[in-house]
């Protein structure tokens, strides 16, 4: 006959959070809105360089970056592991006078586009709200859990 324990050993304090599932929503929660405040920023220094031309015929403008994010499989997490360049075309427009223009008079200009740069931004707020609202959410739960035990 197999003898079950009458209380079961509590796992370390060290790894506990790990098997709380609020505090791996939270943990889960907050590495989104990480990674969602490092493409704000990425974005916002692409549409800080939207206009940005060549300095000469031989040099390229600023190269649009792209957030590259990781999720790992383990504990849900997600992260901004870094920017790459983007390899689309830059602009070329007509402006002879330009110290960055060629022999035909076109310059060449940042890969930029404000519209896509917009949306992206958009896309990025939205989903930092959703997961400030999932950590939140995980908060309020451990708040009523602790009223619950006073009770």
């Amino acid at each position: 006959m197999t003898v079950i324990p009458s209380t079961l050993p509590l796992p370390s304090r060290k790894s506990y959070p790990e098997h709380d599932p609020l505090s791996r929503a939270k943990g889960i929660a907050a590495s989104g809105m990480d990674a969602q405040i490092k493409r704000l920023q990425t974005i916002s220094e692409n549409l800080a360089n939207a206009n940005v031309t060549a300095a000469d015929p031989n040099s390229d403008p600023y190269r649009r970056m792209i957030v590259r994010f990781k999720h790992d499989q383990v504990t849900g997490k997600v992260y901004a592991i870094g920017t790459s360049p983007d390899p689309s075309d830059f602009r070329r427009e007509h402006s002879p006078l330009d110290p960055g223009a060629d022999e035909k008079g076109f310059v060449k200009m940042s890969n930029v586009n404000p519209l896509i740069e917009m949306a992206d931004l958009r896309q990025a707020d939205q989903s930092f709200s959703a997961c400030l609202k999932a950590y939140e959410a995980a908060v309020d739960l451990d708040k009523k859990i602790i009223d619950m035990l006073k009770a």
